[in-house]
């Protein structure tokens, strides 16, 4: 599969990941949207919920570690992880970067991706650890998709 996020343009800076947008809802009537983000360490997501989709992570590079409900558990290159809807999950990226594949079902998450973060504009750019503005907004647009974030103790 050629990597259309580079072809149109559907890369985004998404918190402290560089995230790309492969397959989103409308190329599947809604059913899944295929995201592939790179990570780096120090710029993971928060404790967070997605009350509309699953997620089903492939990992292609590096290695994590995860926290899904009250279970820990490191996955590597060529590991599969489920994270189902309305279970509370996060992750700590173990190497200084990792790279995986989002299949989130149904589609939506894209569009959360792209509302949140901001479009790649060079080659050079880079993404930056997100900052208490950029973790407001994840808040503010996570409500409109469904989604709550465990910030300072408490769920948002």
């Amino acid at each position: 599969m050629a990597d259309k996020s580079k072809q149109d343009g559907r890369e985004y800076f998404f918190m402290g990941s560089k995230v790309g947008i492969l397959m989103d809802g409308q190329e599947t009537e809604g059913r899944l949207a295929l995201v592939q983000h790179l990570e780096k360490r120090g710029g993971e997501p928060p404790f967070h919920i997605h009350y509309n989709e699953d997620e089903l992570l492939q990992i292609q590079e590096g290695e994590l570690t995860f926290f899904l409900g009250d279970k820990q558990f490191d996955a590597a290159a060529g590991d599969f992880v489920f994270l189902p809807k309305g279970i509370p999950h996060r992750f700590e990226v173990k190497t200084e970067e990792v790279k995986f594949l989002v299949t989130a079902v149904p589609a939506g998450y894209e569009s959360f991706v792209q509302e949140v973060g901001r479009p790649v504009l060079s080659d050079s750019d880079q993404p930056t650890i997100p900052t208490k503005d950029d973790i407001a907004r994840l808040i503010k647009v996570g409500k409109k998709y469904n989604m709550s974030f465990l910030i300072d103790g408490e769920w948002k």
